[in-house]
């Protein structure tokens, strides 16, 4: 979970946007819903059925907080001000 933690904050994640900042030749449309970029922001927040995931977990308020951040590192920042168990679910 650090280890992600660590990729997430710091912008390293293998998403489309970041392999094409890289160099990479590829669309930056999410594969998955075809509407809007690839970032961790849309993959992990903004995403609808990753809403309905976040809805059912109980966890709404804080992903609505989370999608709201500047930067993932601010994401990061607000998880580790969580309790133990509820930073454990929203990584997980």
């Amino acid at each position: 979970m650090l280890h992600f933690l660590w990729r997430f904050s710091h912008n390293s994640l293998a998403l489309h946007l970041n392999l094409n900042w890289c160099g990479m030749k590829l669309g930056t449309t999410c594969v998955l819903c075809g509407r809007f970029n690839e970032d961790g922001g849309h993959l992990f927040f903004k995403y609808k059925h990753v809403l309905k995931l976040w809805s059912e977990l109980i966890l709404k308020h804080i992903r609505e907080c989370l999608a709201n951040a500047l930067s993932a590192r601010e994401v990061v920042e607000e998880i580790l001000t969580l309790r133990k168990e509820v930073q454990h679910q929203v990584i997980i």
